[in-house]
């Protein structure tokens, strides 16, 4: 499991993202999504099974779900987020 301080910096830098990341990407689909749900995994507010009922595409929503569980478990060591 990740530290408080690990959970902070990944919320962070996710939420970062929005300022320079467009709310609508070309195709009219929400870019912030992936962030929120991600967001919502880091902070146990849902998991994989939860995001199948709240979003429109739910493979996505699964898939980025999954990469925030895989973070959190230590299976991936990778940041959740990009920088600029």
């Amino acid at each position: 499991m990740r530290s408080k301080e690990e959970k902070s910096r990944q919320i962070e830098g996710l939420e970062s993202m929005k300022s320079w990341l467009p709310e609508f990407n070309v195709f009219g689909d929400n870019n912030y999504d992936e962030i929120n749900i991600q967001i919502d995994v880091i902070e146990g507010r849902t998991d994989s099974d939860g995001v199948e009922i709240e979003y429109d595409d739910v493979e996505l929503a699964y898939s980025y779900a999954l990469s925030a569980e895989d973070w959190l478990s230590g299976n991936s060591d990778e940041d959740l987020f990009e920088t600029r």
